[in-house]
């Protein structure tokens, strides 16, 4: 299967020490190389990944911008890389997206089919507006609670039936499908501690809370049902200040 894996600038893949999200994509990178999958990622300069490197930055963001450059250059910097994967859509038999809601309008121009991780907060007045507009999208949450403030809403969470897969017997037990993985509440993170040079093992099938498969046959992503939602949804945190990182 022929991926495009889409970072956030800010960042190397991985991270040399701030970067959640780039931890991810590192890790998620790597193992689908190893499966077999033909990876591109785009990503800053200086990315260490066993996928096909396309450089969209000369440097992490982050390490050469000022907070208003950050603020207001960067975005469109982030917009220029999808201009760039999307006119390239062809080439791809997915584009999964790790860019909070900038590739949403994007998705809709191609056949290529479109899977966004959602890796910030989805309790934002924004986000809840704007997610349920784009039905034909599939979303990743990073953990079951997150998607707990979408509750109720039509959104196509991306997800799989773990219990309908058998695992193969290989390292951790994970799925040959697996395109994107989280973490639940109280388990350990998937990747290794800030600033470490180590991705770490792909994460067991319990661990797995975002799945994808598709295939070149059918040119589109597949989806089950999400996991039950809580009854109770959690006390809204507030809101970030202007200019503060959403995904922080």
């Amino acid at each position: 299967m022929r991926v495009a894996l889409v970072s956030p600038l800010y960042e190397t893949v991985p991270p040399t020490h701030y970067g959640g999200t780039e931890r991810v994509i590192a890790a998620l990178g790597d193992e689908l190389v190893r499966r077999g999958h033909e990876v591109t990622l785009f990503a800053a300069q200086g990315s260490r990944t066993a996928a096909r490197l396309e450089p969209m930055a000369a440097e992490p963001l982050r390490s050469t911008m000022s907070r208003t450059e950050l603020e207001r250059v960067a975005p469109h910097l982030h917009l220029g890389m999808l201009a760039e994967v999307y006119g390239r859509a062809a080439e791809f038999d997915v584009i999964h997206a790790h860019v909070d809601l900038l590739a949403l309008p994007f998705a809709g121009l191609v056949d290529t089919p479109t899977l966004v991780t959602l890796h910030g907060r989805l309790d934002l007045a924004e986000v809840q507006r704007v997610l349920p507009t784009y039905e034909n999208v599939a979303f990743a949450s990073i953990s079951d609670a997150q998607r707990t403030a979408l509750a109720g809403a039509p959104v196509r969470w991306a997800t799989i039936d773990l219990a309908r897969l058998s695992a193969p017997a290989r390292r951790g037990g994970s799925t040959e499908a697996w395109l994107a993985s989280g973490r639940r509440s109280g388990a350990p993170p998937a990747g290794p501690a800030s600033g470490s040079d180590q991705v770490a093992a792909p994460p067991p099938p319990s661990l797995l809370v975002a799945l994808v498969g598709a295939t070149r046959r059918s040119g589109r992503a597949r989806s089950a049902v999400a996991p039950p939602r809580r009854s109770t949804p959690p006390t809204r945190p507030a809101a970030p200040a202007p200019g503060e990182c959403r995904r922080c």
